[in-house]
């Protein structure tokens, strides 16, 4: 016989309540890996329980095998309903905080100055105007 523990229906019943406890308490994607690994890993209960079976007598085999495999295929949905979850709620978190208001003043412009040419020129004007000249406007050149 090996060192492996006996595949129960409580032992299994046991390991799957810890299993989805686990899954359940997991809040992030990174924490639900990590649930997944403990879980269904090489040295989970549920790995053991599997792994024990060909140690098992011919007629308990088809019995162990169905809970075990029942027990894997419920924790398996599990972790994929909490997966999904999890993603929906992390893609959510992100879309609202990289959301951009569409609506808000853009930020302000500092656009230059304006040409120093141009400064002259309407400075020039000012002085002739205040000596009572007139600009006029209108095209350049006439017929």
């Amino acid at each position: 016989m090996s060192d492996t523990p006996a595949a129960t229906e409580k032992s299994v019943q046991k390991a799957l309540a810890d299993a989805l406890i686990a899954v359940e308490k997991a809040s992030s994607v990174a924490e639900l890996k990590q649930a997944r690994a403990d879980h269904q890993g090489e040295k989970s209960a549920l790995a053991t329980f599997h792994a024990g079976i060909k140690a098992l007598p011919a007629d308990k085999r088809a019995e162990v095998g169905k809970l075990v495999g029942g027990a894997k295929a419920e924790l398996n949905q599990a972790f994929e309903a909490k997966s999904a979850e999890l993603e929906r709620a992390e893609e959510a978190e992100r879309l609202t905080s990289e959301a951009l208001d569409v609506t808000a003043l853009a930020p302000g412009r500092h656009p230059g100055g304006r040409h120093p040419l141009t400064v002259l020129m309407e400075d020039m004007a000012d002085v002739f105007v205040s000596m009572g000249w007139e600009i006029g406007e209108g095209p350049e050149l006439e017929h």
